[in-house]
């Protein structure tokens, strides 16, 4: 049995890649969410993510399953819970997580510039905390170094970009809880981020992908609205020499940009499935399921983790429509910005034969635009 957990988009995806071929599911969530009404999957009411009943849920739950399962951590803290748990956990469950030592050097930023730079994987200029040399470049932006809930909370954005050293260093005194990261903004738009997913056990990959976003909402730093299949083995090279470097084992994506004089240059790293995870298996390369095959001591045809669909694209409807108004609403041609949604494409979350999650991805949706229209009422300045 395979145990999902985050049951939003990224969980979806990966009950779905492995139900599909057999693998029963189990998602533990502490509330309904789309993952959990899937055909493919069978829903486990679960205690909070951060509470401190949830490893010993997942002990009880290893207790009673006739064999052991598979663990799909899909957030960074449910990532390192597990990496803190893994002697008791490993009781129950087949692992495959980074240990200790390879996730801190892939998933606190200033950790990874050091890994990065060790392994010749360029990276954009970068300074911890300040104060600033008088010559960092600008535009900047600016991340905590490790993913803290609290950031996006008191800011309403993963990122934070400045076009003026002054608000710049301003914010910096105001960050120093977070241990800032301050980085060279990257020019180009969204066509030129890439990422390489792969799922690896002790430093081998088992399956991978390449890929690219072609839209994402918020502008800058947001998820993928749009997302396309597009196999570049340079991307792959970089990606897989820095996985291996760790001697990695899981699911991860690793986040580039190239820059305008074509230098590929690593963004981030997530050690766990992402949001658009389905658009891989589409392809061909069904990450999930090659890690679930190897935990288990099974082959799995080629066919199955060889990515094939070129261009393929993978659509978040709801990101989509608000990122195409926005597009349109700042004078982008409206056949340049349609023609981004084009072609053959795969629904992020609906799918024939699995309709359970659309009631529940119809709220949401309303929700969405609620939430964007209350925003943009509050912010509004009658001229």
């Amino acid at each position: 049995m395979a145990l999902v957990f985050n049951a939003h988009g990224n969980g979806l995806g990966i009950a779905r890649s492995l139900g599909t071929y057999g693998v029963p599911v189990a998602v533990l969530s502490p509330q309904r969410d789309l993952a959990t009404e899937s055909r493919y999957s069978r829903w486990l009411q679960s205690p909070a993510y951060s509470s401190a009943h949830f490893i010993p849920f997942l002990e009880q739950i290893g207790e009673v399953l006739p064999q052991p399962g598979v663990l799909y951590p899909l957030q960074d803290h449910l990532v390192e819970l597990c990496v803190i748990h893994r002697q008791s956990l490993s009781h129950y469950y087949h692992l495959s997580l980074p240990t200790p030592r390879a996730f801190k050097a892939l998933s606190d930023k200033g950790e990874l510039l050091t890994t990065a730079k060790a392994v010749g994987v360029d990276t954009p200029t970068s300074r911890i905390g300040g104060p600033l040399p008088a010559d960092f470049p600008l535009p900047a932006i600016v991340k905590p170094l490790a993913q803290i809930p609290e950031f996006k909370t008191r800011y309403g954005q993963k990122i934070l970009r400045f076009s003026h050293r002054q608000e710049l260093e301003a914010n910096l005194e105001q960050m120093e809880s977070f241990r800032p990261l301050i980085q060279a903004f990257i020019p180009g738009d969204e066509a030129n981020l890439w990422t390489y997913g792969a799922a690896f056990l002790k430093g081998l990959p088992l399956a991978e992908y390449t890929g690219r976003k072609l839209i994402q909402y918020p502008p800058g730093a947001g998820d993928a609205a749009v997302a396309e299949s597009v196999w570049e083995p340079s991307v792959a090279a970089v990606g897989r020499r820095l996985l291996r470097s760790v001697n990695y084992s899981g699911m991860a994506q690793v986040e580039f940009k190239v820059d305008p004089k074509g230098t590929l240059r690593l963004l981030e790293v997530n050690p766990r499935a992402w949001s658009w995870n389905s658009l891989p298996t589409a392809s061909g390369s069904n990450l999930s399921l090659a890690l679930y095959a190897a935990l288990l001591n099974k082959s799995l045809p080629s066919e199955l983790r060889t990515q094939r669909e070129t261009h393929l694209r993978w659509r978040y409807g709801r990101l989509w429509l608000l990122a195409t108004l926005r597009l349109l609403l700042e004078g982008r041609p409206s056949r340049e910005v349609l023609a981004l949604g084009r072609g053959q494409a795969i629904n992020a979350i609906l799918t024939q034969g699995d309709w359970g999650p659309l009631p529940l991805y119809l709220s949401q949706i309303v929700k969405t635009f609620l939430g964007e229209f209350a925003l943009k009422a509050r912010n509004f300045q009658p001229r």
